[in-house]
C-alpha cells in the first residue's frame, strides 16, 4: 500500500452527494445512474491514478480466476460505474428505501442470534454496500449504529443523513485516533446494545494504532492493527460484515471473527497480525463474489517483488 489513500485528493464533496440524492429521489436508481454517467466517464478518464489502481486489482482478479476475461477499458469503466452505483444505494439506504426483503441473509440465523446479543463490533470493507446494514440491523430491535470514520468529513456527512432522514440510527463518528476518551465512549455505546461498525481493510489515514503486514488476493498488504486493539479493549463479539449488490437486490455476507478478542501484551504483533490475515481470508472470498464492487482506488498492494509485475491495460509496468 504504497500510496496513502487519505493524501488523495477527494473527487466529490456533499454538495454532489445531495445533489445525487435529489436525482435518487426524483428519478429513481437507473434514471439517475445513466444521467450520471457522462460524469463517471469524465473522472475514469482523468483519474489516471484511480484507473491504474482499478486495473492493478481487475488483473490480480483475472489471475487468480474470479474475472473469467481479460481486463480492460471498459471493464474498468464498468468497475467505475459499479462504484456510482455503490453509492446511490448508499443514498438509498440512507433515505430507507431498502427493506429486509431486498437482502438476502438478513433473516440468517447467525445475523439475528447478532443482533439479539446486543453490542457487538462489526468489520466491514470497502466493497459492495455496507450501509445496507442499517436496512436490517434494527428491525425488530431499534438501536443505534455507530459508523467509525477516519476522515474529517463525519460531521458534513451526518448533516446530509439527518437531511435525508430525520428518524435515522445511524451516526458517523470521526476517529482520527482511538484515546482513552473514544475508547470509553464506544464501551458506553456497546453496552446500551449498540454495534460500532469500522473498516478493517485500509492502512489508517493517521497513523494510529500501525498496521500487520497479511497476504490478500495473491500480494502482500498493510493491514490496521486500530480494529483488533478496538475489539480487545470492547470485549464484545466481533463480526465481519460487506453487502454486494446482486441482480435487483443484495446479498449480506456475515461471519463471527471472534467472541471476544484477545491481544496478550507479549505477543500483541503476532496475535493482531493472526485476526487480521483471519480477516483478509474473509474478504478474499467474500470479494470473490462480486469482483466489480472492491473499492480502493489508490495503490492498496506493496510493491511486487522482481519478476512479479502486472500490466495495466495502457501498457505501464508495475
Amino acid at each position: 500500500m504504497t500510496s496513502n489513500w487519505a493524501r488523495q485528493d477527494e473527487r466529490g464533496s456533499t454538495l454532489g452527494v445531495t445533489f445525487a440524492a435529489t436525482l435518487y429521489r426524483v428519478l429513481g436508481r437507473g434514471a439517475s445512474l445513466l444521467l450520471l454517467s457522462p460524469g463517471v466517464l469524465y473522472f475514469y478518464l482523468t483519474g489516471r491514478a484511480q484507473r491504474r489502481a482499478s486495473m492493478d486489482y481487475l488483473n490480480r482478479m483475472h489471475e487468480l480466476g474470479h474475472i473469467p476475461a481479460k481486463p480492460g477499458f471498459w471493464m474498468g469503466y464498468h468497475h467505475f460505474m459499479a462504484f456510482t452505483g455503490a453509492m446511490l444505494d448508499r443514498l438509498g439506504s440512507w433515505l430507507g428505501r431498502f427493506k429486509p426483503t431486498d437482502i438476502d441473509g438478513a433473516d440468517g440465523e447467525d445475523f439475528k442470534q447478532a443482533k439479539a446479543a446486543g453490542g457487538a463490533l462489526i468489520l466491514t470493507a470497502h466493497l459492495g454496500n455496507p450501509d445496507l446494514l442499517r436496512a436490517v440491523a434494527t428491525v425488530n430491535r431499534r438501536f443505534r449504529v455507530n459508523v467509525l470514520m477516519d476522515t474529517e468529513n463525519a460531521e458534513k456527512y451526518n448533516g446530509v443523513i439527518n437531511q435525508l432522514s430525520k428518524s435515522s440510527t445511524v451516526r458517523l463518528v470521526q476517529v482520527t485516533s482511538i484515546d482513552v476518551n473514544v475508547a470509553l465512549s464506544l464501551s458506553q455505546a456497546i453496552e446500551r446494545g449498540e454495534w460500532v461498525v469500522m473498516a478493517a481493510d485500509r492502512r489508517p489515514a493517521h497513523n494510529h494504532g500501525g498496521v500487520v503486514p497479511v497476504s490478500f488476493l495473491g500480494g502482500n498488504v498493510s493491514m490496521p492493527m486500530g480494529p483488533y486493539i478496538l475489539g480487545a479493549a470492547l470485549k464484545c463479539p466481533v463480526y465481519c460484515l460487506a453487502c454486494v449488490r446482486k441482480d435487483k437486490g443484495f446479498k449480506l455476507i456475515f461471519d463471527k471473527l471472534a467472541d471476544q478478542m484477545d491481544l496478550p501484551r507479549k505477543s500483541r504483533l503476532e496475535a493482531a497480525g493472526a485476526y487480521a490475515q483471519t480477516y483478509a481470508n474473509w474478504l478474499e472470498q467474500a470479494v470473490a463474489q462480486a469482483p466489480l464492487q472492491w473499492f480502493n482506488f489508490f495503490d492498496y498492494w506493496e510493491p511486487a517483488a522482481t519478476g512479479d509485475m502486472t500490466q495495466d491495460s495502457e501498457g505501464t509496468t508495475h
